[in-house]
């Protein structure tokens, strides 16, 4: 010997390991009671832990299932979601076209035409006013302006020239 433990062969069966009742007939009356104790223990935790396993498998399984049943909600929902996003995107891009469609609908304003038929309206209020600010003053020169003098002046003056400056 080594002195080493023996290598466990890892190849071997799993029904190697399984422990199963030990017939009754190979206890003898007077021993075994401690080996038969132990036993009795290893088939009651061998049998406690396969039921905790089944347990865990049937509860992961409802897990599972219950999962299973949110995910399928869950892809309804976002079924229905994209469903909106989509009619949503198709109102949108109608929304575009048409605003589109009424821009180019639309002749871009002529800002020269426009500008020019502001000054022009602007140019004709100008003139009024000044025409009816040159006529008020007119009529008041034209009141200030003593014409039967004036007129009575050239009457003389007509009748002078002759006299100063000789016949024409």
């Amino acid at each position: 010997m080594t002195g080493e433990p023996p290598t466990p062969d890892l190849q071997s069966s799993p029904d190697e390991w399984q422990f199963s009742d030990w017939p009754e007939t190979t206890a003898t009356a007077g021993g075994g009671g401690l080996l038969r104790q132990i036993l009795d223990e290893v088939v009651a935790l061998r049998d406690g832990a396969a039921a905790d396993r089944l347990a865990l498998a049937q509860a992961i399984s409802a897990s599972f299932a219950k999962i299973e049943t949110q995910l399928t909600e869950v892809r309804g929902e976002v079924s229905a979601l994209r469903t909106e996003v989509e009619a949503s995107n198709r109102d949108v891009t109608q929304a575009v076209v048409d605003v589109r469609g009424a821009v180019e609908a639309n002749a871009p304003p002529d800002l020269r035409a426009q500008v020019q038929d502001s000054m022009t309206a602007g140019r004709a209020a100008i003139a009024a006013d000044v025409t009816t600010e040159v006529t008020r003053q007119l009529d008041a020169l034209r009141d200030a302006i003593p014409t039967d003098e004036m007129a009575k002046v050239a009457r003389e003056i007509e009748a002078l020239r002759p006299i100063l400056i000789g016949p024409t």
